[in-house]
Formats: structure tokens, C-alpha cells, sequence
């Protein structure tokens, strides 16, 4: 029984301590965010000055109990030393204030170097894989961070030297993107104005070519199990002859509507041929049917 409520106390014990160092000492990373939108501990945030105390609690906090019971202990011999040595607890009192005095007002400063080290080693990292939009925003981030505005620069002239092959390679979108980005340097801001318009207007007609390609392509078969609702009109069956909905459509949530795309064929006033398939939730629902009536060879 002893034992039993040794264990639920322990259990007891370390449940209180975490919820001191998840509510006390952490912080949200965005001021606000949490109480709005609700956060994830702990990827939404970041421990603060009393966390990183909390955090060795179980080696100081037990020595710090031992000198307190010990001080209750032996109140009237410590009363004794105290009066004693007034001059010296003083002195030290100053001297242990003065150090914490100083910790504290140092260690937003040991932490902002530390962050902006760390900040300037994961920007390197990313300019060594060649993602030179990430680096550069990082680096703009720690202007003044040793060689940072120099490989902002150095960023800057290889971007402005790789935009036009990554156009004659045909990789338009990378370029637009490098473009966008020195359109807002003012060094080559002016420069670049005619090499944006040329990679999109190359970047518009490959996006034509490869519509007319597709397009033709769609128009040599049938529709089928899978395919986007938005290339049903280009297949070989062309345009439907008439779209049914389900019945309260619009009052059913999306993946309880369907439509029925309908080509009829007629011979005379004759129904000879009816096409039809059924669209869910943007695709083509199951394979489309044929179905043949008098008059029509099948």
C-alpha cells in the first residue's frame, strides 16, 4: 500500500513539474497566436528565461530544499552566525545581486548572438545547396553578421548571371522567380525589367503549346475512370450534349454530389445512341457507358 502511494505521488510529483515548465517556462513563438488559433507544445514555442532554469530543477531544487530544512534545522546557531557576520552576508548579498544583475542583462544578448550564429550557419547551409532565395532572405535577416550584406551581394550578381541561361534552358519559372527578386535590389532593378517580360512571354506560350498539345492529345480518345472534369469537353467525344445533377445538389456536401454528362444521338427525332457518364468530386466516376437503341448498328 506504502509502495503504491509512493508511486502516485512520484507520478504526481513529475506531472506538477512539467506543467511548470510547459506553462511557465515557455512562451508562445508568435504573441497571440496561441490564444486565437490554439498551438502545439512544443513546435509553437519557444522556451524562456525561467524554462531554462526549470529545466535543471532536479539537480538544484533538492539541494535547495536540504538548505532550507537545514537552516529551519539550526535556526538559532545560523541566527547566531548571522548577527556575527553581518558585514560579510552583506558584502556578499551586493556581490550576489550585482552577478545576477549582470546575467540577466547579458543574456538576451548571449542569446541574440547565439541566434544570429545559428541563423548565419543555416544560411551558408542553404547557399551551398544553391537555394539562393532562402539564403538571401536569411542573410537580409542578419544584416551586420559578419560577411552577411557581402554574400547578400554575391547572391545578387549570381542570380542576375544565372536568370538568363536558366531562360534559354526553357526554365522559365526559376528565372521569373530570380527576376521578381532583383527587380527590388536597386542595382539591377532596371536591368531586368525586359528580362522578366521576355520570360513571360515565353512562359505563356510554352503554357499555350502545352494546352494545344494536351488538348490534341485528349481529342484522339474517349473519356475514362480518373480523368478532370475540365478535360471531358476536349476528349473525342467532344462536348456533352446535356449536364444532369444529383437530385438537392448544391444542399449535399462534395462528395455525395455527382453529375451525368449526357451525349445523345439522334436520327431524325429518333434517339439512336446516348453516351454517359458520371463526375464526382471533379473526375470522371467510374468507366463512361454506351448504350445503343433501334435503327443503330452496335
Amino acid at each position: 500500500m506504502v509502495g503504491c502511494l509512493g508511486i502516485v505521488i512520484f507520478i504526481l510529483v513529475i506531472w506538477v513539474w512539467f506543467l511548470i515548465y510547459k506553462y511557465v517556462g515557455h512562451e508562445p513563438r508568435v504573441e497571440g497566436y496561441c490564444f486565437h488559433l490554439g498551438c502545439d507544445f512544443p513546435d509553437d514555442y519557444v522556451r524562456n528565461w525561467f524554462g531554462d532554469i526549470w529545466l535543471y530543477s532536479p539537480l538544484w531544487l533538492p539541494a535547495l530544499i536540504l538548505v532550507i530544512y537545514f537552516i529551519y534545522d539550526n535556526w538559532s546557531q545560523v541566527k547566531k552566525v548571522i548577527t556575527a557576520k553581518k558585514k560579510k552576508i552583506l558584502i556578499s548579498s551586493l556581490i550576489g545581486v550585482t552577478v545576477v544583475t549582470l546575467f540577466l542583462s547579458v543574456k538576451p544578448r548571449l542569446s541574440d548572438w547565439a541566434n544570429r550564429r545559428d541563423a548565419y550557419n543555416q544560411a551558408i547551409t542553404k547557399l551551398n545547396e544553391e537555394k539562393y532565395l532562402e539564403a538571401v532572405s536569411s542573410f537580409t535577416q542578419i544584416k551586420g553578421y559578419k560577411d552577411s550584406e557581402q554574400k547578400i551581394r554575391k547572391i545578387n550578381s549570381i542570380l542576375f548571371e544565372k536568370s538568363p541561361k536558366l531562360i534559354g534552358e526553357g526554365n522559365y519559372v526559376k528565372a521569373i522567380n530570380y527576376l521578381n527578386y532583383l527587380s527590388g535590389v536597386p542595382k539591377y532593378n532596371k536591368k531586368v525589367d525586359e528580362m522578366i517580360a521576355n520570360a513571360n512571354a515565353k512562359l505563356e506560350n510554352k503554357k499555350a503549346e502545352f494546352k494545344a498539345e494536351k488538348r490534341s492529345e485528349l481529342r484522339s480518345k474517349p473519356p475514362h475512370d480518373g480523368m478532370l472534369e475540365k478535360y471531358i469537353k476536349y476528349s473525342s467525344w467532344g462536348a456533352p450534349t446535356k449536364i444532369e445533377l444529383s437530385h438537392n445538389y448544391n444542399a449535399k456536401r462534395p462528395d455525395r454530389r455527382f453529375k451525368v454528362y449526357k451525349w445523345i444521338k439522334r436520327d431524325g427525332g429518333e434517339i439512336i445512341q446516348i453516351k454517359s457518364l458520371m463526375v464526382k468530386q471533379g473526375r470522371v466516376w467510374g468507366e463512361p457507358e454506351i448504350s445503343n437503341y433501334s435503327g443503330y448498328g452496335g
